[in-house]
């Protein structure tokens, strides 16, 4: 179960705890009695029937027997989830071990509509380019992912092939995104930017058919050794994350 704000002071509010009904279901225990659920919740059994007769209500629980299960309603609201939450519900799984071994700031870029949208690459929570929490290690991640997407969607077709010249010269007019650059970052397939003392490496994710769907980038500690472990992981990364099966809205290449 997910990690609940406020649990270990035990200060959780009545919303909070009637999530954190809905977090004791998973894929493989999709019914739970009453006496479970107040088990896997720590609440008292009279709490937790009182939130579920609410939840029933509300259509977030049904009874399955004398069980219960994840109700109608959360299939609704499920369907209306952005699909780039959707990708990264599907890609944070494979999330690479050493990000989390190294403790180092690591996002997803994800491309949709025409904009570039952030996530935290550990839980997955969405971030503004402006999230002062973050600070330096998201705004140079953000340029290195900016810089690897423009790099690959503009460069390399789906099927490997370079795009027409008059695409690559309104590209090559664009700081930092000479030709010259361009091939650069798409030889050695990673950019990466400097911002002060804080560096970041960016890979690009792609769905199967090698259209780009985004970038993971993580920021690293000063230090040759550092960053070239770093390049050496997120390079072995990237062929795992574009592995991924994936039906994406996300924007398609040229």
């Amino acid at each position: 179960m997910s990690v609940i704000p406020g649990a270990a002071a035990g200060r959780l509010s009545m919303l909070s705890r009637g999530l954190s009904i809905l977090e004791c279901f998973t894929p493989g225990e999709s019914s739970l009695t009453l006496s479970e659920i107040s088990r896997r919740t720590g609440l008292a059994k009279a709490t937790v029937h009182r939130l579920i007769m609410e939840l029933l209500v509300w259509g977030l629980l049904d009874r399955d027997g004398k069980d219960l299960c994840l109700g109608r309603r959360v299939a609704i609201l499920s369907d209306r989830v952005p699909e780039p939450t959707r990708l990264i519900h599907r890609i944070l799984p494979h999330t690479p071990l050493f990000i989390a071994r190294r403790e180092c700031p690591a996002f997803f870029t994800l491309l949709s509509n025409g904009r570039s949208l952030h996530f935290e690459a550990r839980e997955g929570r969405r971030v503004q380019e402006d999230d002062v929490a973050f600070g330096a290690p998201l705004a140079v991640c953000v340029s290195a992912a900016a810089k690897v997407i423009t790099a690959f969607r503009t460069w390399v077709r789906p099927d490997g092939i370079r795009q027409d010249s008059r695409r690559r010269e309104r590209v090559a007019s664009l700081p930092y995104r000479g030709e010259a650059g361009l091939s650069k970052i798409v030889h050695q397939g990673y950019a990466m930017t400097r911002t002060g003392r804080t560096v970041a490496v960016a890979v690009p994710i792609s769905d199967p058919y090698g259209s780009i769907l985004g970038a993971l980038s993580v920021a690293i500690p000063p230090g040759g050794a550092h960053r070239t472990a770093v390049v050496r992981e997120l390079m072995g990364a990237r062929e795992a994350l574009s592995s991924v099966s994936v039906h994406s809205a996300t924007e398609k290449t040229a």
